[in-house]
């Protein structure tokens, strides 16, 4: 299935399902329709694995033809300790 869709401040903005043409309502448009809205087909590249403390994030560039959809591996974010970890810290529970 191939999406349509516009990019706008680094954001996706996906290809509506109905349109109007003129005086006709068009439901599910085809690319005859979106291209010359500027909606472009999405292309989305596989995703690369990362190591364990990382993630991918969905970073977005353009063509003339179509909008890319690739990814940038980041560090997870430092775990919080939940209340009950911090509860035991401060009564001592979790020390061995």
């Amino acid at each position: 299935m191939t999406y349509y869709v516009k990019l706008t401040d680094g954001r996706l903005i996906y290809a509506p399902r109905k349109i109007k043409d003129g005086d006709t309502i068009v439901y599910n448009p085809t690319a005859e329709h979106l291209l010359p809205l500027g909606y472009k087909p999405l292309r989305i590249e596989p995703m690369p694995e990362v190591e364990e403390g990382y993630h991918l994030e969905p970073v977005y560039s353009e063509t003339d033809d179509e909008v890319i959809q690739d990814w940038e591996v980041v560090e997870d974010p430092p775990v919080e300790p939940d209340a009950e970890e911090i509860l035991d810290i401060l009564l001592g529970g979790g020390a061995e």
